[in-house]
């Protein structure tokens, strides 16, 4: 089946190529997609802007909606604001320090009591004697 453009289509609108519905174009290349980039945070006014709607007695849902934010956003804006009283965004990326580091002596110690301990009961024996609750990896 010849397309308009002179492309042959399947039913399920792939070309010969396998790109969906594009034209006379082999690639998608040109049209006019950009490589994904990192989100970049909202403006600080307008996170003032929600904060302060919600104070005044807006919902945070509602806030969200007439600001033209995620529900999400606007919840985390609040909760973010309720736990620090800072309106700024919360950093993003960079490097966080290891939670063990300061065990590192007791986790060689207790390696060297019994070099065959799994991570299992060594984790348990962080809870036991540091009251550190360590995950595992399942």
């Amino acid at each position: 089946m010849a397309s308009p453009s002179g492309l042959e289509r399947s039913v399920i609108g792939l070309n010969r190529t396998k790109f969906p519905n594009r034209g006379n174009f082999d690639s998608t290349f040109w049209l006019g997609r950009r490589p994904a980039s990192m989100a970049s945070s909202y403006s600080q006014d307008l996170r003032d802007r929600g904060i302060r709607a919600v104070e005044e007695g807006m919902s945070r849902r509602a806030a969200a909606r007439r600001f033209g934010v995620s529900d999400s956003a606007a919840i985390k804006w609040l909760q973010h604001w309720q736990r620090t009283g800072s309106r700024k965004p919360v950093g993003t990326g960079g490097h966080r320090p290891s939670a063990l580091k300061p065990h590192r002596d007791f986790l060689e110690a207790a390696r060297a009591d019994k070099p065959d301990i799994t991570l299992e009961a060594l984790s348990r024996r962080l809870l036991a004697e540091r009251g550190l609750a360590h995950a595992l990896a399942k």
